[in-house]
């Protein structure tokens, strides 16, 4: 699968929350989004643990000096009065 398939695949999972929730997350697909990661990292062989909806992943360097350490980070989001379903984003790709 590449990037851009797998990004479409990721904003594709409604993961507004909800904030009158009282769980961890809050809403199903945020749920969802979490499991999809933790499938696809567990399929590449990238070391990870999962609890409470987040993920972390450790992906070692690799080559000649082995660089220094990088951290990515991501959050749900959650806007007020937006919808979060059906989110197409646009495709800019040269055909």
């Amino acid at each position: 699968m590449s990037l851009r398939d797998r990004f479409l695949r990721y904003v594709g999972v409604d993961t507004q929350s909800d904030h009158t929730s009282d769980t961890v997350p809050s809403t199903p697909g945020q749920c969802e989004l979490a499991q999809i990661l933790k499938q696809e990292l567990a399929e590449l062989g990238i070391e990870h643990t999962c609890g409470n909806g987040v993920v972390y992943a450790h992906l070692p360097a690799t080559g000649p000096g082995r660089g220094g350490a990088c951290g990515i980070s991501g959050a749900y989001g959650y806007c007020r009065g937006a919808d979060g379903t059906q989110c197409q984003p646009p495709d800019h790709s040269v055909v």
